[in-house]
């Protein structure tokens, strides 16, 4: 692991890799148990994205790789190591960017009905992003302490971000 491996996860990061966990573990788990409700034409460049893998499986693929993101933002959120946190969140970026890529194929094909899961999926791509950027700290994380503690909210006396 890398050497922010022992800097310790707050606990908003833990919740962050929580949801993360819970957002691969439904979509993995749909992908994985029910492959053949992605019929919509959206879901066309998804399952042409992987190259050695059937069409028709591609969707089961996915979903395995998603459960495989889950398990790792777990391990993560259990560890509460950053250096945990940041390959999954790694990971995590490579596979959205993935599934953002094949939203554009279906729009750049005229496949996709709606510009919804394009703008979605730039969302949570650019969310992830953010995140693996930053030390896994909210911005805000020293006023919030502050403001627990009794000192006030006067933001006037803002810490640097590290």
């Amino acid at each position: 692991m890398p050497a922010s491996a022992a800097v310790k996860l707050s606990p908003r990061a833990r919740i962050y890799l929580a949801t993360a966990v819970a957002q691969h573990a439904i979509i993995g788990g749909w992908c994985l148990l029910d492959p053949g409700a992605f019929t919509s034409s959206a879901f066309a460049g998804l399952q042409q994205a992987l190259p050695l893998v059937q069409p028709e499986q591609a969707m089961a693929t996915w979903g395995m790789l998603l459960a495989n993101i889950a398990v790792l933002c777990l391990v993560a959120v259990v560890a509460g190591s950053e250096g945990w946190a940041r390959a999954a969140l790694l990971a995590s970026v490579a596979v959205e960017g993935m599934w953002l890529g094949g939203y554009l194929y279906s729009v750049a094909n005229g496949l996709l009905t709606g510009p919804v899961g394009p703008v979605i999926w730039t969302a949570v791509v650019a969310r992830d992003l953010t995140m693996l950027r930053q030390p896994l700290r909210n911005p805000f994380e020293p006023v919030v302490r502050r403001v627990l503690a009794g000192e006030g909210d006067d933001l006037s006396h803002h810490e640097p971000a590290v």
